[in-house]
């Protein structure tokens, strides 16, 4: 009986190591480049604003205002993150995401909504999109990746691993 070999397998363990090595490469590249574009944000004090402040924002307490909050929110919160839903001139509500306390601890909460009244907010501050620190972390996470790219690139010309016992095609 006649061996008959495909001509076909061979043909595909023929093509160059490199443009398999790229499509596995790819994957992770654009999943860490669209990390880096998903953006990075900042805290802007809106205690001068004219009309309502809503929307994504953080509160910090005062020292009466954290020991008040010790009930609905747990002993030393200093930073309240959440959603804002409204801030008047008597009190802020809002629905908390995260608290952090006088020592930095942060905790996440289930969504409570909270009243605070106004004499013990410090501070209100919105969450807004930074191009700025977007772009550097943009930036930074390029070269990272450029620099490994070059690395696997220059050790896969230099030929390493081609040793004594490797397999060659």
């Amino acid at each position: 009986m006649p061996v008959v070999r495909s001509t076909h397998l061979a043909e595909q363990n023929d093509r160059p190591r490199n443009s398999v090595a790229g499509r596995f490469t790819a994957a992770p590249v654009l999943a860490l480049t669209a990390w880096s574009l998903m953006g990075c944000y900042t805290y802007v004090p809106v205690a001068g604003q004219a009309g309502p402040i809503t929307g994504d924002g953080r509160v910090i307490l005062t020292d009466a205002g954290t020991a008040a909050m010790a009930g609905p929110l747990g002993p030393n919160v200093r930073e309240i993150d959440g959603i804002i839903l409204r801030a008047t001139a008597d009190s802020v509500v809002m629905t908390v995401a995260q608290t952090t306390t006088t020592s930095r601890e942060r905790f996440t909460s289930t969504g409570v909504t909270i009243a605070i009244a106004r004499p013990l907010v410090q501070d209100i501050s919105a969450r807004t999109f930074s191009r700025k620190r977007s772009l550097t972390f943009g930036a930074a996470v390029l070269a990272i990746l450029s620099v490994a790219f070059s690395t696997v690139t220059a050790a896969s010309a230099s030929g390493a691993g081609d040793g004594p016992g490797s397999i060659q095609p």
